[in-house]
């Protein structure tokens, strides 16, 4: 019996010293007495230093703390299956490590602990490159998707012009037909001592506002189709802009009980610009408040502040619609100028306006950027760089 017990041991002792794996023998206080000679295949240390070495000290510190845990647990019997942590070298190298631990009994009395601790190095490699050749597929595939939605987009968006140059073409002949109708009997009328009753006057000038209001829609179409060369610039005063814009969201604003707030610089804000297209900024943003102060049918303080100032020190032109609607949240914010992004309910709107604005705000060199307001809302900040004489 004896003799098998020693033939077991050194057939027990053969398997260790062959083994692959770095092996430890440690007693429950946790002192060293065994280990196996590929420990220095592995971290380049001879049993002898391996045995004489603080091996938390070689630990990497981010994997320090669950390692200090499982060896607690392993000191204390309970059998660790694979966990995995990094361990410094002799040469001063990392290497990935897998350590299993098993309690040895001898009768049923806790007599060691046995650790197999092999190089998965490689291994790791590996899973790194096939993690990165991963990411690197899905950027790609990310990439692929938006080009395809890019170019939808811009379909659309030639569609649109399409559209739009069919709208007014449609639109200009019967509008010239009542615009001429009507200048010609506001004419007669002056010519024949103003015989007409006052009720009919007024109703005729109404009509000619409202064609005038309806040109200037129409040249707003035209600019998503005309010519750039025919796009003319001039000098535009920001101010003006504001109070044209006004008489386009007046109605608006009153029918969903919106309080305008009017804040505009005493002196004229000059800019190179094409004007009607400073206009459609200031509809479009205007607007983009009206339909969030909307949602809020409960709110009764509904306010739109239109300001505009001079920033001397950038010598900018500044242009801020500030409301306190419901503002937006932060995937929003991220989309607010991409074409066909929008909030509102599906057939409610395409989700043009903000990308027509700053389409409009980056062809005058001219910045925008929206955020929340602290006590509720949205603040949208335009500046457009000014001519030298509105300083002066």
């Amino acid at each position: 019996m004896e003799d098998e017990l020693v033939e077991n041991a050194e057939r027990y002792q053969m398997l260790m010293q062959n083994s692959p794996d770095m092996i430890l023998l440690q007693n429950p206080d946790g002192r060293t007495y065994f280990v196996s000679p590929h420990c220095y295949d592995i971290l380049g240390y001879t049993p002898a230093e391996i045995m004489e070495l603080n091996i938390f000290e070689s630990i990497h510190p981010e994997d320090l703390e669950k390692v200090q845990v499982a060896f607690g647990k392993a000191m204390k019997g309970e059998e660790l299956f694979e966990f995995q942590y990094r361990i410094s070298a002799k040469n001063g190298m990392t290497v990935w490590v897998s350590h299993t631990a098993s309690p040895i009994y001898i009768d049923e009395k806790l007599d060691s602990i046995q650790s197999n601790i092999r190089d998965i190095t490689d291994q790791k490699k590996v899973e790194q490159e096939l993690i990165a050749n991963h990411q690197a597929l899905l950027e790609a595939e990310q990439k692929n998707i938006e080009t395809v939605r890019m170019l939808e987009q811009s379909a659309k968006l030639s569609s649109i012009g399409v559209i739009a140059a069919g709208i007014t073409h449609e639109i200009n002949q019967p509008l010239n037909a009542i615009s001429i109708t009507t200048d010609s009997i506001l004419y007669w009328n002056k010519q024949n001592k103003n015989i007409l009753p006052d009720t009919i006057i007024t109703k005729l000038n109404r009509i000619a506002d409202g064609t005038g209001r309806i040109e200037k829609i129409i040249k707003h179409l035209r600019s998503f189709w005309i010519d750039k060369a025919e796009e003319s610039e001039a000098i535009v005063d920001i101010n003006e802009a504001v109070r044209n814009s006004l008489s386009f969201t007046n109605r608006q604003m009153q029918a969903n009980g919106i309080n305008p707030i009017i804040e505009l610089t005493e002196n004229e804000l000059m800019v190179k610009a094409n004007s009607i297209q400073i206009e459609q900024i200031l509809v479009n943003l205007i607007t983009n408040s009206i339909q969030s102060l909307k949602k809020m049918k409960a709110k009764k303080d509904k306010t739109i502040r239109i300001k505009t100032s001079l920033r001397k020190s950038s010598n900018k032109a500044i242009l801020e619609v500030i409301d306190n609607g419901s503002g937006f949240d932060e995937e929003s914010r991220k989309k607010l100028f991409e074409p066909f992004y929008s909030t509102k309910i599906k057939g409610e709107g395409m989700g043009l306006g903000l990308a027509i604005v700053k389409m409009f705000v980056d062809k005058f060199d001219g910045t925008i950027r929206g955020k929340n307001n602290k006590t509720g809302g949205a603040t949208f900040r335009v500046s457009f760089p000014v001519i030298d004489n509105s300083v002066n």
